[in-house]
């Protein structure tokens, strides 16, 4: 048998040694700064409440206290070995909700780390404990409350837990040596904690207003010295208040709009002097009319309601505003800009892809934008997205812009991928720009690329009259490449507007050309992979472009009564460039050059048109060739008119053709 040797040491020096190791504990411990909501913070010896240990067992005293325990308790299982680092409460309060590796003396005024609630943990009752909960013993016979051992919940028969210093093991929650060594659960009665993440489900009232009426909020607890506020404040008639409930209104005429409210409740319950419960609320605008200067965080119509601004909505960076299926917004006159802390999203009008464009009772089965009266729409990165950007079923939002301004944004107008069936008959797209202004200037803010003011992909129909394009591509942010009207596999038209109405011939006076300035193409058409499809240019006017209409692979092209002042500033510069388009005609246009005896400039050319079409009856001035054609145009019987009756103006004008088949000499 091994013999045990004890030593017996004189008074004196065991208190020496006790000395010095008290010492050495307490310079390995780091006291947290830990506090009671009221103020009282207990960072002072002998208050301190929890501590940091920074110092462990070694190796041998780690496996000889997890031995010696788990020997003793053979029907306890290992979670973990022993550890000085760590008791219960640090475990059950911290260190299992992922927070720091504490030593905690539990007692009922604790409320905060470093003057950090200890966020959400409520009382609730024994028979509404889940796995995760808290189960702690606590002595009420001094005050205040204080515990002696805290668990974690694993099921209704077993916890987790650990006894000062020893290992984390889990066990039975009536173990023999819980209740009658340790007295926890009879001499301390077990307190049932848990911890709340989502603090809505502290507060009871509607998940949504839509500012028709008064919406009433009350804290699901019976707290005392309740107060409470909410954000936005200038969005709400009253905005905070004392007492148990909180009855929200819009406040009107409407000063802010946001798309959600942050409810928030302060008041005492449990340890916590001033706990607090928030709520996120969603708002809705209801009908109305926003006629003064308004601040947006952006917002979100409700439904079958009609929005309309004529005053000022100022949008604070990425603020969105959404027109759901069967609302309207109506700017009549009114501006929408950003706030000068960067660029809004813009204005998204959702579609349903499954209905039709039109008016029924009153109701569109789309979301609907009107502009009229001056409206203006600027320093957005999207001014109007015409459906909800992602959703691919909400396509089909509706825009019917008159004398409007869209302005430094982006990107103007996107519609895409939507076919309008009404009656199983296939309509144009209803949606249309008349007198309106498309511009990039030098304010531009230039956090995001101006790539084109309009971007068409898969639609039919949409028709732009009298409307002005202008970009300066000097300006930072703005593509070298920028483009007008970017077309993809869509039809459209553009045509100049007469301000005369219910007129059969327009007065030369009221008629307003549409105008293409700045651009590298300022009409671009192709087909993505959709489909080549028709489009109709009439009565413009294109100058200082690089290359004035731009078509490749696309469909019947109508190209007549336009002017182009072709540019000289690149390697080569167009009126028209046609790349297999099969079909097209280009009639009664004029070109010249911007300047005399320019560059590279020429009016039209064709590449590979391989089909039938007609270059008639245009004027060309001062280019270096008024047209051109290169590749295969094949068609024998239609080769003799491709060009004919074209007027040639000085000496650098004329012919210019190329390559295979069918080409004109």
């Amino acid at each position: 048998m091994k013999r045990t040797r004890i030593i017996i040491l004189p008074l004196g020096i065991l208190l020496l040694v006790f000395a010095i190791t008290s010492y050495a504990q307490n310079k390995a411990q780091i006291n947290y700064h830990f506090c009671a909501m009221n103020g009282t913070c207990f960072n002072q010896p002998p208050d301190w409440k929890a501590r940091i240990e920074t110092e462990e067992f070694d190796a041998y005293d780690k496996l000889s206290q997890t031995i010696d325990f788990m020997t003793n308790h053979p029907g306890f299982i290992l979670m973990d070995s022993a550890s000085r680092r760590y008791n219960c409460h640090g475990y059950a309060y911290s260190l299992f909700q992922g927070g720091d590796t504490l030593f905690i003396d539990w007692d009922d005024k604790l409320c905060s780390f470093n003057g950090a609630v200890i966020e959400s943990f409520i009382q609730i009752n024994e028979s509404d404990v889940q796995p995760g909960d808290i189960i702690t013993a606590v002595d009420s016979t001094v005050y205040p409350y204080t515990s002696p051992h805290s668990f974690i919940v694993v099921n209704e028969d077993t916890v987790i837990s650990k006894f000062h210093n020893t290992p984390l093991v889990k066990h039975y929650k009536y173990d023999s040596y819980i209740a009658n060594t340790l007295g926890l659960g009879t001499v301390f009665p077990y307190v049932y904690y848990r911890r709340i993440i989502n603090t809505n489900s502290m507060v009871s009232g509607p998940s949504s207003i839509n500012g028709s009426g008064t919406y009433t909020f009350t804290p699901n607890v019976t707290p005392t010295n309740c107060t409470w506020s909410v954000e936005p404040a200038d969005m709400f008639l009253v905005s905070s208040g004392s007492g148990y409930t909180a009855n929200l209104s819009y406040k009107t005429p409407i000063v802010y709009l946001a798309p959600k409210a942050t409810l928030t409740f302060t008041f005492s319950y449990g340890c916590a002097n001033h706990y607090t419960a928030t709520k996120e609320i969603d708002l809705y605008i209801p009908t109305t009319t926003i006629s003064g200067t308004a601040i947006s965080d952006g917002f979100v119509i409700d439904a079958n309601a009609v929005v309309t601004v004529t005053g000022t909505i100022l949008s604070n960076k990425n603020a969105r505003v959404i027109v759901p299926v069967g609302t309207r917004l109506i700017l009549n006159g009114g501006t929408m800009t950003d706030n000068g802390n960067g660029m809004w999203s813009g204005i998204e009008v959702w579609g349903d892809k499954s209905t039709h464009q039109y008016e029924i009772n009153g109701i569109y089965g789309q979301g609907y934008l009107e502009l009229k009266n001056g409206a203006v729409i600027e320093n957005a990165k999207c001014a109007v997205e015409l459906w909800r950007p992602g959703y691919w079923n909400t396509t089909g939002g509706i825009i019917h812009a008159t004398d409007a301004t869209f302005r430094n944004n982006a990107k103007a107008v996107h519609a895409l991928h939507y076919t309008n069936f009404f009656n199983g008959v296939k309509t144009s797209y209803n949606s249309y720009f008349r007198n309106c202004t498309f511009t990039i200037d030098e304010d531009y803010i230039g956090t995001e690329t101006f790539f084109k003011h309009v971007d068409l992909s898969r639609i039919k129909g949409v028709d732009f009259k009298g409307c002005s394009f202008s970009a300066n591509r000097n300006v930072s942010g703005v593509w070298p490449f920028c483009v007008g009207i970017g077309a993809y596999s869509a039809s459209f038209g553009v045509d100049s507007y007469c301000e005369s109405l219910y007129v059969i011939t327009c007065p030369e006076e009221d008629m307003i050309r549409p105008s293409f300035h700045g651009f590298y193409q300022g009409i671009h058409a192709s087909d993505d992979g959709g489909g080549a499809c028709s489009f109709n240019i009439k009565n413009s006017v294109f100058d200082n472009n690089t290359c004035g209409i731009y078509a490749l692979n696309s469909g019947y092209g109508t190209i007549v009564g336009n002017d182009f002042t072709v540019d000289c500033s690149w390697t080569c510069n167009f009126g028209i460039y046609t790349d297999e388009t099969a079909n097209f005609c280009i009639e009664d246009n004029t070109f010249h050059a911007k300047a005399a005896n320019a560059g590279p400039t020429y009016g039209i050319e064709v590449v590979n048109s391989e089909g039938s079409n007609d270059i008639y009856h245009n004027d060309f001035n001062g280019l270096r060739c008024g047209n051109v054609a290169l590749g295969e145009h094949r068609h024998e019987s239609t080769a003799r008119r491709h060009l004919h009756d074209a007027r040639h103006y000085g000496r650098r004008n004329g012919l210019f053709g190329q390559g295979g088949e069918g080409v004109m000499t």
